[in-house]
Order: C-alpha cells, then structure tokens, then sequence
C-alpha cells in the first residue's frame, strides 16, 4: 500500500500496489487482482454502512495510544473517526495522498454514536480518541454527536479528545457542548 506506487512497482517481492483507501481495494487483492490497483473510495452509503471496528475481546483492555504523554495513562483506549481527507492544500501535509485529491467525507453522526455506544457499553471505554483532523470543520455533525453523547449521559464519564485547526474553532457554543459531551483535549 503505497501514495508512492511508481517507486515499488520494479520490487519483484510486491505483487499489489493500493492506491487509495484500503477497504475495497483490500478485498481486490484478495480475490487474485495483481499490479496497481488504482483509487477506489468508499461512497458516504459504504462509509456509514461499514460495520464498526473489530475489538479483540481478549486484549481490548490493552488498547492504548502510544504517545506516551499525557494519554498513555488513560486505559484503556480506543480511536474512532469522523472523517476521511481535507479540503485544504497544505504544502506541509499528506493527508490528502490515499485520497487522490482534496476531499472531505463525513461519517454519519448516527454511525459514530453507534461506535461510542459499542465501546461503552460492551467494552468499558471511555478514554476516546478522534484523530482525524477535520473532527470540528463540520459544527452541525459535531453539534449532533455531543447532544446525543450529553443525551445518554456518557459526558460525564468520557475523556474524549480530538485533533482541529485552530481556524475551525469558531463556534463557542460548539466548543461549550463538546466539554460537557466529554471532549477535553483538542
């Protein structure tokens, strides 16, 4: 799996060059398909259809984040994501690589509660991490899972946090609603 797939294809090793996201092109390689595989990006239907991650049962309590300060204290942990790509063109950053232009595409808030119910309550998870960088450039997906989250009274016990530009922290009322919803770190 590569962003830079001109520099493998002569490694006689490799017999599979993604371009892109890996769902679809994953199940390509495993049903014999050779050679460069070129971009095929889940739809916002696929995206929000998409069963939720997989939690080993027998080690999902060792789930944490490897930066050693200060979250590794939190266990355990898990991540979810609200987004995939950027809109922006940032010189400094390859976010946008597996994506094969600027584009955002929004997780569906009802999949994402979905996916913090299954970690609270199968899995006593309440240290969440969002590392997608875009989390807050859409306020009204952002408004609808902290009410939702505040809602089922998950804000107290949760310790969320999340990555955001600082240009896209306008909204107060937004950023009141995340603390109660249990996001304390951005």
């Amino acid at each position: 799996i590569g962003s830079a797939p001109e520099k493998l294809q002569n490694c006689k090793e490799i017999h599979a060059i993604l371009k892109g996201e890996y769902e679809k092109n994953t199940l390509k390689v495993l049903n014999g398909e050779k050679g460069t595989i070129d971009y095929d990006l889940l739809t916002l239907d696929e995206m929000n259809q998409s069963p939720p991650p997989y939690f080993d049962d027998l080690h999902f309590d060792k789930y944490f984040d490897w930066n050693p300060v200060p979250m590794s204290k939190y266990f355990p942990q898990a991540h979810i994501w609200g987004s995939r790509g950027c809109p922006f063109k940032c010189t400094f950053c390859c976010i946008n690589a597996p994506f094969e232009k600027n584009t955002i595409r929004f997780w569906s808030p009802k999949h994402i509660i979905k996916q913090i119910k299954t970690l609270v309550e199968d899995y006593n998870i309440f240290n969440i991490k969002i590392p997608d960088e875009m989390f807050v450039l859409n306020p009204k997906q952002v408004t609808e899972i902290c009410d939702e989250i505040i809602a089922k009274k998950y804000g107290e016990k949760l310790n969320f946090w999340a990555y955001a530009r600082i240009d896209t922290l306008e909204d107060n009322e937004m950023l009141k609603k995340m603390a109660k919803s249990g996001i304390k770190w951005l």
